[in-house]
């Protein structure tokens, strides 16, 4: 997509600090390797106007749109990514 490795800070100027898409599952990556699965979510934000699509920005969806068909591309399975986006954070967020 548009947005596999921009670097854009909350007020949407570039940003060199700012960890690229492709840096990020880089760690992803990393924590798995190392067993770290069960302890890894993925999220992102979206709450000014200028990160949705309409105004520029990645959009809600981004994660599910551009980060999970990478992640495939990179040899995740399906099982990982469902961890990663349903089971890690519903035990997270699971406060019974």
């Amino acid at each position: 997509g548009a947005y596999e490795d921009s670097s854009i800070s909350y007020m949407g100027e570039y940003n060199e600090s700012a960890a690229s898409d492709t840096q990020e599952m880089d760690k992803i990556e990393f924590l798995i390797e190392r067993g770290f699965t069960s302890q890894v979510v993925i999220s992102h934000d979206a709450n000014f106007k200028h990160q949705l699509t309409r105004y520029g920005g990645k959009g809600i969806a981004h994660i599910l749109d551009n980060i999970v068909p990478r992640l495939r591309r990179r040899g995740l399975e399906q099982s990982l990514i469902d961890d990663l986006l349903v089971r890690n954070p519903r035990r997270a967020l699971t406060f019974a």
